[in-house]
């Protein structure tokens, strides 16, 4: 298994490989949860409801805390919404 760590602006998870690469994730509060790598922003850009391997390894830590935000994000995420939302790229 790869490795999870918290920082400020949301998770840093590692890869197993040698030698490992990061991606980030965190929760943008227009776009939902995001992550970096490559998987994610196909499935992104596609308009589609996608979970990689990164977010799910976040979600067996739990949920981010409340009002923790990602990279350039302009303050806390309102309560979560299940509608879906429109993508703009």
């Amino acid at each position: 298994m790869g490795r999870v760590q918290r920082d400020e602006d949301g998770f840093t998870v590692y890869s197993t490989a040698t030698p490992p690469d990061a991606f980030r994730v965190w929760d943008d509060p227009h776009a939902g949860r995001r992550c970096t790598c490559d998987a994610f922003a196909r499935a992104f850009r596609a308009g589609l409801d996608y979970e990689c391997e990164h977010v799910l390894a976040v979600l067996l830590l739990g949920t981010l805390p409340e009002g923790e935000t990602g990279p350039g994000s302009p303050g806390p995420d309102p309560e979560p919404s299940r509608d879906r939302l429109r993508r703009v790229m």
